[in-house]
């Protein structure tokens, strides 16, 4: 099809107002998406911070009680008065003490199952493998289904090693961790093995966190938590930012995850906005360049 001079110099015009709109839409495009990628990883890193301090003097203040318990009762012969104060004064459900010969002394009188031998349980266990202060996985207390940890060091007094221990509910803790409200964005907590500790759909609790994608493996939780950047995955379903920062003194992660749409949806209105625009403003400019040019 041959195309008049008038024709052809309306395509032309047209094809530079596509070209300038384009490399415009373009460069905005790229400028407000670096802008909002910083503002975005400037939110995660500031909340992360802050998150993890708290959550690490809410441990520190408990570990402190457990280990100024474990020097009260290396020092006393009758440690039950220190542990219920202990128990009382850090909110533990209980504060105890087991003995390299299987005795067991309680801040508070409880049934224990005949036979119960201290030494066999996993917050002995552990605290005497690690020779310091450890601290159990979170589980479910089977009474009152509240999240439980247990924070256990080993002590000596003369002749005499053992354990003592606190138990104590994050349920509060978690709360806190979940707190954060603003569109798209909540907060997690995993462990260095892959489990959930706090989720807003509580139903994820305790589950592995490959329910949320099966990319996060253990290791991937690892390494994520020490790459030092901010990752983008599909977590439940969804494209989002997603970033993990170690607590101190534990093998928990806090986590933030972004929804991605929604962080970026202003450069998503934006470059709609600017292609209805350079659209309008080819008709308009080709409109006139042909009515010029046929006069």
């Amino acid at each position: 099809m041959n195309l008049s001079i008038k024709n052809k110099l309306v395509l032309a015009i047209g094809a530079i107002i596509l070209l300038i709109t384009g490399l415009q839409v373009w460069y905005n495009t790229t400028q407000l998406r670096g802008e909002t990628q910083r503002l975005i990883w400037s939110f995660i890193d500031d909340n992360s911070v802050s998150n993890v301090k708290g959550i690490s003097r809410w441990l520190d203040a408990r570990i402190n009680m457990v280990s100024s318990t474990k020097e009260a009762f290396a020092k006393e012969d009758e440690p039950i008065s220190h542990l219920a104060q202990s128990m009382n004064a850090g909110n533990f459900d209980l504060v105890y003490v087991g003995t390299q010969d299987g005795k067991m002394i309680q801040s508070k009188p409880t049934d224990l199952p005949a036979g119960y031998d201290p030494r066999q349980r996993p917050w002995y266990k552990d605290a005497m493998a690690a020779g310091k202060l450890a601290i159990t996985a979170p589980y479910a207390d089977a009474a009152s289904g509240n999240l439980i940890i247990t924070i256990a060091e080993p002590f000596q007094r003369g002749n005499t090693q053992g354990v003592i221990a606190g138990d104590v509910s994050i349920d509060g803790l978690v709360k806190d961790v979940l707190a954060m409200n603003s569109e798209g964005t909540y907060a997690i907590l995993v462990d260095s093995n892959g489990t959930i500790i706090a989720h807003p759909d509580k139903a994820l609790t305790l589950k592995p966190a490959t329910a949320l994608s099966p990319e996060l493996t253990a290791a991937k939780v690892n390494e994520l938590a020490h790459d030092n950047t901010i990752s983008e995955m599909d977590i439940s379903g969804k494209a989002s930012v997603f970033d993990l920062t170690e607590i101190p003194n534990t093998n928990w992660y806090f986590g933030i995850v972004v929804d991605k749409e929604i962080a970026y949806q202003s450069v998503s209105r934006m470059v709609t906005s600017a292609l209805l625009q350079g659209l309008l403003t080819i008709l308009i400019v080709a409109g006139f360049s042909y009515v010029a040019i046929s006069g």
